[in-house]
């Protein structure tokens, strides 16, 4: 059983590297170096989790986590090719959303559209979901 955060959660984004798209980009490897190096910026600088971006500047995920917005009652989250890693949890919550007649989208999320999102928040089969209260100067919703 998972419970949500009470406190949202601060995010940063981390830009010493990106993430690109390889035969093996959707699964969990031995080579952690890029994720490790953003958790070790985001405690430097107080931040609950980093946003990935990949080659082409768009956000690929979370540290350890996929990423989803809730925009204009629509739940996007990134599509496999941004480069992140396959999660059980994203499946599973794109299931539960279409099955409860939210509509879903696979869309390259870039900075813009996150900065006008309602609502963000990560999942990942460890911490279930996480919701973000704010990222730079822009605050977010709790209500999905």
């Amino acid at each position: 059983m998972f419970i949500i955060n009470e406190l949202g959660m601060t995010i940063g984004l981390y830009t010493d590297y990106r993430l690109r798209q390889t035969p093996v980009s959707a699964f969990k490897t031995a080579n952690a170096l890029p994720y490790i190096l953003a958790g070790i910026y985001a405690r430097e600088n107080s931040f609950d989790d980093v946003l990935m971006l990949n080659t082409e500047g768009v956000i690929a995920e979370g540290i350890s986590s996929n990423i989803f917005i809730f925009k204009a009652e629509k739940l996007i989250t990134p599509p496999l090719n941004t480069g992140w890693v396959e999660g059980v949890m994203r499946r599973h919550i794109i299931e539960l959303a279409q099955k409860s007649g939210v509509e879903v989208k696979q869309n390259n999320i870039n900075l813009d559209d996150l900065r006008s999102a309602d609502e963000v928040f990560f999942t990942n089969a460890i911490q279930g979901i996480r919701w973000a209260e704010s990222f730079e100067y822009h605050v977010f919703s709790n209500d999905f």
